[in-house]
């Protein structure tokens, strides 16, 4: 798992805007980056064991809040997906999110839902 995309752990504290997803041209400059890293270090076989990317979808809870999925916002990042290796995206607290958009995220390539501290 890669990603630069890791929320505070337990959701915001503070009300406000749903978080910002991913752009599409960010997440593909984040790719080519980490494959240029594993490169240079000389661990390129490496790259093909990686298994997904950490991502903001747009989903995040507080203490009297939670910014639910919006799929169309999401939709630009999720296209953004290489074919090689087959990655899947992480989307961390997803926590409250109904069954529904759960579901819906899964469909997006979000295959990895975290849920919970840490």
């Amino acid at each position: 798992m890669i990603g630069t995309e890791v929320p505070a752990p337990g959701g915001e504290s503070l009300p406000g805007s749903p978080p910002a997803v991913s752009s599409a041209d960010q997440t593909r400059h984040t790719l080519e980056l980490f494959r240029a890293a594993f490169d240079e270090q000389k661990v390129a076989a490496a790259w093909e064991r990686v298994i997904g990317l950490v991502v903001q979808p747009g989903v995040e809870f507080g203490e009297n809040v939670v910014f639910d999925y919006d799929r169309q916002k999401a939709m630009a990042l999720s296209s953004a997906l290489p074919e090689t290796p087959a990655l899947v995206y992480e989307a961390h607290s997803t926590d409250y999110q109904k069954p529904a958009a759960l579901a819906q995220m899964v469909e997006d390539h979000f295959a990895i839902l975290k849920v919970g501290r840490g």
